[in-house]
């Protein structure tokens, strides 16, 4: 699952939808994903939580799960409607004469495609088929890098490039995986009758979905919203936007493989439910395995900023730079946050996971307000950064007794950290050959520095690997 995220998630942003932004231009790149945002954070009323819902109902009675998935199924054809023509009529309040219903019911059509794989792909995971899920994860991206790179590589087919035609081949893309995902279902005897939900259903349904739906609205608001303040505050708003995305992809590409982790681990938490001793082990190994991974790609993007930022975009700019680095460290806590946030859904204390992130929302609101028309870009930096901290520490916090977190168990994380900053400083400042050597160097020393200072454990991971079976 790590090899295919790390594989075909990273080709798609950097070969596909980085090149798209050289072609296009970016500020026409950055009114696009403004567009898109706007449209993902209005997306929790076509999902409503029912793929965290279904995850953990599949996971814990897959015997019912194929009669309530017939139920759930006509709600959700509700949702997606009531979704589209609602976010038609706010995106024309707020953006006014700018305000393009074709290009934005669009991109809503994706949304709602988006929506209804992961919600397959919950029902996927749920009956432990998590290869299958990993596969079907990659595999609307997948299309697109052979769909778009065919123009994109193709001198006689480039001209034809733009924001358009980059949305239509995903519409093209999302529903073959969607295709894709019906099929795999139907092999394990699921039904897709749309039949009648009863009052009472409907009510149950409601009831247990509403804070997994407010959790998705939430940290919307705090992981997606930026793009959205910087074209609303700022004359340069769509460059500003454009120029943040180019930072916020390298993040994205790395989350990939956190994201993947999250996903996964709500299923194996929530199978695990029960069992308290396996539960904390699973919790615990896999934020250690997450820290070390999260240290390489974080201090890697840090540290070589300057030459990330030229190889992708042929910029150089120090301002360019300066965000691409504050969004490299904040990939540490923000990573991590997301097997917290798995965890806290997984043991049913998702109402406290939501008075979390609607205060981080309001907090990222009003930070955006304060810093983006000063800052700009950086702004919005700096404010992300500062919200997946508060995130990562409050987490933290409810669930200590669970990770086990004492003095030594700290002092350990707090010294694996700072010697692998200064092993990055040092190789980074004054080791003169390649880059690629100085990776693998940093990257041999780090994986050494964990298992010497007990952040990895060999017992830890085999009994990890051991839950496949389980």
């Amino acid at each position: 699952m790590i090899l295919v995220n790390a594989l075909i998630k990273p080709i798609y942003l950097f070969g596909i939808d980085r090149n798209i932004q050289l072609i296009v231009g970016t500020e026409a790149y950055g009114n696009y994903v403004n567009i898109l945002n706007f449209t993902f954070i209005l997306q929790f009323i076509s999902d409503f939580g029912l793929q965290n819902y279904m995850s953990r109902f599949v996971s814990q009675d897959s015997t019912n799960a194929k009669n309530t998935y017939s139920k759930i199924l006509s709600f959700k054809l509700i949702l997606s409607i009531v979704y589209f023509l609602l976010t038609l009529f706010l995106a024309w309040i707020w953006y006014g004469e700018e305000f393009n219903i074709r290009f934005v019911a669009h991109v809503c059509l994706n949304q709602i495609f988006v929506s209804s794989i992961f919600f397959i792909r919950a029902n996927i995971s749920g009956l432990g088929l998590y290869k299958t899920d990993s596969f079907i994860s990659v595999l609307d991206r997948l299309y697109l890098i052979v769909l778009g790179g065919i123009f994109i590589l193709s001198p006689a087919l480039k001209s034809n490039v733009t924001i358009n035609f980059f949305v239509w081949i995903q519409t093209v893309s999302l529903f073959l995986c969607f295709l894709t995902g019906l099929i795999v279902l139907m092999s394990h005897h699921f039904k897709f009758n749309i039949i009648k939900v009863s009052k009472s259903d409907l009510i149950k349904i409601l009831t247990a979905s509403l804070p997994f739906a407010m959790i998705y609205l939430t940290s919307a608001v705090f992981y997606k919203s930026d793009n959205i303040w910087l074209v609303k505050l700022l004359p340069d708003g769509k460059l500003q936007s454009g120029i943040f995305a180019a930072s916020l992809r390298l993040y994205e590409a790395m989350s990939m493989i956190s994201l993947a982790f999250g996903s996964l681990l709500l299923a194996m938490f929530s199978r695990s439910f029960m069992d308290k001793n396996i539960l904390h082990n699973l919790l615990k190994t896999s934020v250690s395995i997450l820290l070390i991974i999260s240290i390489l790609l974080a201090f890697s993007g840090y540290f070589y900023s300057m030459e990330i930022n030229s190889m992708l975009y042929h910029n150089g700019d120090p301002y360019w730079v300066r965000i691409l680095s504050i969004m490299m460290l904040c990939f540490i806590p923000g990573s991590i946050n997301y097997i917290f946030s798995s965890y806290l859904q997984a043991i049913h204390r998702e109402k406290l996971l939501l008075r979390i992130y609607f205060i981080l929302a309001l907090l990222s609101i009003l930070l955006n307000l304060i810093f983006v028309p000063i800052l700009k870009a950086e702004g919005s930096a700096w404010v992300f950064f500062i919200v997946q901290l508060l995130l990562f520490v409050i987490q933290i916090f409810f669930i200590r007794s669970e990770l086990n977190f004492g003095f030594n168990s700290i002092m350990r994380q707090l010294v694996f950290i700072s010697t692998a900053f200064f092993l990055y400083f040092v190789i980074a400042k004054y080791c003169h050959f390649a880059i690629f050597y100085k990776l693998s160097l940093s990257a041999a020393l780090i994986f050494l520095m964990a298992f010497i200072t007990g952040i990895a454990r060999i017992t830890e991971f085999k009994k990890f690997l051991a839950l496949k079976k389980w």
